[in-house]
Protein backbone atom coordinates (compact mmCIF):
# COMPACT_ATOMS: atom_id res chain seq x y z
CA UNK A 1 0.00 0.00 0.00
CA UNK A 2 1.18 3.67 0.02
CA UNK A 3 1.76 4.53 3.02
CA UNK A 4 0.08 7.97 2.42
CA UNK A 5 -3.30 6.81 1.68
CA UNK A 6 -5.34 5.69 4.49
CA UNK A 7 -8.22 5.67 1.79
CA UNK A 8 -6.61 1.79 0.97
CA UNK A 9 -7.03 0.71 5.01
CA UNK A 10 -10.79 -0.34 5.94
CA UNK A 11 -12.85 2.19 7.71
CA UNK A 12 -16.24 0.52 8.73
CA UNK A 13 -15.96 0.94 12.10
CA UNK A 14 -12.30 -0.23 12.95
CA UNK A 15 -11.84 1.21 15.55
CA UNK A 16 -14.12 -0.97 18.06
CA UNK A 17 -12.21 -4.12 19.04
CA UNK A 18 -15.69 -6.18 18.72
CA UNK A 19 -14.80 -5.37 15.14
CA UNK A 20 -11.30 -5.93 14.54
CA UNK A 21 -10.55 -9.05 12.67
CA UNK A 22 -8.66 -11.40 14.60
CA UNK A 23 -4.77 -12.44 12.85
CA UNK A 24 -3.05 -15.16 13.28
CA UNK A 25 0.31 -16.04 15.81
CA UNK A 26 3.85 -16.25 14.90
CA UNK A 27 5.07 -19.76 14.41
CA UNK A 28 8.11 -20.43 17.05
CA UNK A 29 10.15 -20.19 14.02
CA UNK A 30 8.87 -16.64 12.84
CA UNK A 31 9.29 -15.21 15.99
CA UNK A 32 12.94 -16.19 16.02
CA UNK A 33 13.27 -15.25 12.71
CA UNK A 34 11.09 -11.67 13.48
CA UNK A 35 13.09 -11.05 16.70
CA UNK A 36 16.81 -10.90 14.15
CA UNK A 37 14.81 -7.81 12.25
CA UNK A 38 15.83 -4.83 14.33
CA UNK A 39 13.06 -2.78 14.87
CA UNK A 40 11.88 1.00 13.88
CA UNK A 41 10.60 1.84 16.95
CA UNK A 42 8.02 5.46 16.68
CA UNK A 43 7.65 6.71 20.55
CA UNK A 44 5.10 9.72 18.94
CA UNK A 45 2.40 6.76 18.74
CA UNK A 46 1.22 4.57 21.24
CA UNK A 47 2.45 6.63 24.43
CA UNK A 48 5.91 5.46 25.78
CA UNK A 49 5.70 2.08 24.19
CA UNK A 50 5.89 3.15 20.97
CA UNK A 51 4.81 1.01 17.29
CA UNK A 52 7.34 -1.28 17.13
CA UNK A 53 8.07 -1.60 12.71
CA UNK A 54 9.49 -4.57 11.22
CA UNK A 55 10.51 -3.93 7.86
CA UNK A 56 11.05 -7.38 6.27
CA UNK A 57 11.81 -9.68 3.24
CA UNK A 58 9.27 -12.41 3.38
CA UNK A 59 9.02 -15.47 1.46
CA UNK A 60 5.34 -17.09 0.87
CA UNK A 61 4.75 -20.56 0.87
CA UNK A 62 4.05 -20.57 -2.70
CA UNK A 63 7.66 -19.09 -3.20
CA UNK A 64 6.63 -15.54 -3.74
CA UNK A 65 8.92 -13.09 -2.44
CA UNK A 66 8.38 -9.59 -1.12
CA UNK A 67 11.27 -6.77 -0.25
CA UNK A 68 8.83 -4.03 1.12
CA UNK A 69 6.67 -5.89 3.82
CA UNK A 70 6.30 -4.20 6.92
CA UNK A 71 5.30 -6.39 10.12
CA UNK A 72 3.69 -5.29 12.98
CA UNK A 73 1.82 -6.53 16.19
CA UNK A 74 -2.36 -6.01 15.58
CA UNK A 75 -2.47 -4.56 19.07
CA UNK A 76 0.16 -1.86 18.19
CA UNK A 77 -1.31 -1.08 15.13
CA UNK A 78 -4.13 -0.55 16.25
CA UNK A 79 -3.67 1.49 18.87
CA UNK A 80 -1.43 3.73 16.02
CA UNK A 81 -3.66 3.65 13.21
CA UNK A 82 -7.09 3.31 14.53
CA UNK A 83 -8.15 1.68 11.12
CA UNK A 84 -7.14 -1.91 9.61
CA UNK A 85 -4.69 -2.51 6.01
CA UNK A 86 -7.69 -3.16 3.01
CA UNK A 87 -6.75 -6.90 2.03
CA UNK A 88 -5.41 -6.13 -1.17
CA UNK A 89 -2.82 -4.40 0.80
CA UNK A 90 -1.83 -6.60 3.33
CA UNK A 91 -0.38 -10.10 3.79
CA UNK A 92 -1.28 -12.82 6.11
CA UNK A 93 1.09 -14.09 8.55
CA UNK A 94 -0.68 -17.63 8.14
CA UNK A 95 0.77 -17.43 4.27
CA UNK A 96 4.46 -16.20 5.46
CA UNK A 97 7.10 -19.33 5.48
CA UNK A 98 10.27 -16.76 6.29
CA UNK A 99 11.10 -13.50 7.55
CA UNK A 100 14.10 -11.81 7.21
CA UNK A 101 15.24 -8.20 7.38
CA UNK A 102 14.31 -6.11 4.16
CA UNK A 103 17.05 -5.31 2.32
CA UNK A 104 15.33 -2.11 0.91
CA UNK A 105 14.56 -0.64 4.37
CA UNK A 106 16.06 2.64 5.38
CA UNK A 107 19.33 1.64 8.70
CA UNK A 108 17.24 1.45 11.17
CA UNK A 109 19.11 4.10 13.21
CA UNK A 110 17.89 6.48 10.69
CA UNK A 111 14.25 5.72 10.85
CA UNK A 112 14.09 6.26 14.29
CA UNK A 113 15.83 9.68 14.18
CA UNK A 114 13.05 10.70 11.72
CA UNK A 115 10.38 9.07 13.96
CA UNK A 116 12.03 10.96 17.04
CA UNK A 117 11.61 14.25 15.09
CA UNK A 118 7.73 13.81 14.60
CA UNK A 119 5.57 14.60 11.12
CA UNK A 120 6.84 17.32 9.58
CA UNK A 121 3.95 17.34 7.20
CA UNK A 122 0.28 16.65 7.68
CA UNK A 123 -0.09 12.96 7.77
CA UNK A 124 3.41 13.06 6.52
CA UNK A 125 7.42 13.67 6.44
CA UNK A 126 9.86 15.32 4.41
CA UNK A 127 13.73 14.59 4.70
CA UNK A 128 17.03 14.34 3.22
CA UNK A 129 19.19 11.51 2.60
CA UNK A 130 22.94 12.54 2.77
CA UNK A 131 25.65 9.47 1.09
CA UNK A 132 28.75 8.42 1.46
CA UNK A 133 29.82 10.89 -1.45
CA UNK A 134 28.06 14.09 -0.11
CA UNK A 135 25.28 13.98 -2.16
CA UNK A 136 21.92 14.67 -0.83
CA UNK A 137 18.08 13.10 -2.56
CA UNK A 138 15.26 14.97 -1.14
CA UNK A 139 12.44 12.59 0.11
CA UNK A 140 8.27 12.66 1.02
CA UNK A 141 7.06 9.94 3.00
CA UNK A 142 3.30 9.10 4.57
CA UNK A 143 3.22 7.87 7.98
CA UNK A 144 6.18 5.00 7.83
CA UNK A 145 9.87 6.29 6.97
CA UNK A 146 11.35 3.00 6.46
CA UNK A 147 10.81 2.53 2.50
CA UNK A 148 12.65 5.05 0.47
CA UNK A 149 13.13 5.62 -3.05
CA UNK A 150 16.61 6.01 -3.05
CA UNK A 151 18.75 8.44 -5.52
CA UNK A 152 19.93 6.81 -8.96
CA UNK A 153 22.64 4.32 -8.41
CA UNK A 154 22.55 4.62 -4.88
CA UNK A 155 21.92 1.45 -2.80
CA UNK A 156 20.95 1.64 1.16
CA UNK A 157 24.67 0.57 1.82
CA UNK A 158 25.97 4.14 0.52
CA UNK A 159 23.60 6.14 3.09
CA UNK A 160 25.78 8.40 5.74
CA UNK A 161 22.45 9.44 7.55
CA UNK A 162 19.48 10.99 7.50
CA UNK A 163 18.71 14.92 7.09
CA UNK A 164 15.02 15.76 9.10
CA UNK A 165 13.28 18.45 8.02
CA UNK A 166 11.62 20.17 10.95
CA UNK A 167 9.30 23.13 9.81
CA UNK A 168 7.46 23.17 13.22
CA UNK A 169 10.11 24.60 15.04
CA UNK A 170 10.08 27.58 16.69
CA UNK A 171 13.69 28.39 18.02
CA UNK A 172 14.96 28.83 14.02
CA UNK A 173 16.99 31.95 13.19
CA UNK A 174 15.26 34.24 9.90
CA UNK A 175 17.92 32.72 7.54
CA UNK A 176 17.03 28.75 9.15
CA UNK A 177 13.52 29.34 8.34
CA UNK A 178 14.15 30.82 4.83
CA UNK A 179 16.07 27.69 4.27
CA UNK A 180 14.04 25.26 5.43
CA UNK A 181 11.23 27.66 3.70
CA UNK A 182 13.37 26.35 0.58
CA UNK A 183 13.50 22.99 1.09
CA UNK A 184 10.08 22.22 1.46
CA UNK A 185 9.06 23.97 -1.98
CA UNK A 186 11.59 21.41 -3.80
CA UNK A 187 10.09 19.76 -6.71
CA UNK A 188 12.97 16.58 -7.09
CA UNK A 189 11.24 14.98 -4.22
CA UNK A 190 11.24 10.92 -4.08
CA UNK A 191 8.59 9.81 -3.00
CA UNK A 192 8.31 6.54 -0.96
CA UNK A 193 6.84 3.37 -3.31
CA UNK A 194 4.23 0.76 -1.70
CA UNK A 195 4.80 -1.81 0.59
CA UNK A 196 2.32 -4.44 2.40
CA UNK A 197 1.19 -4.95 6.49
CA UNK A 198 1.51 -8.03 7.61
CA UNK A 199 0.00 -8.19 11.13
CA UNK A 200 0.24 -10.61 14.01
CA UNK A 201 -1.34 -11.62 17.02
CA UNK A 202 0.70 -12.75 20.28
Amino acid sequence: MRNEAPSQMSTDSEHDPANQPSYGKLSAELREQLASVTPSVDHQSCGLAGIHYHPCRVRLHDGTCSDRVMVVEQVEFSKHWKIRPAQDHAIKIEDVAEITDSPSRLPWRSAVTLYRVGETLMGGYQFGIRYQDGSTSYHTSGNVVDFPKLAAGKSFADIKHVVPEDFTSTTMTFEQRKRQTELRMRTDRLSSPDFMWCLYSR
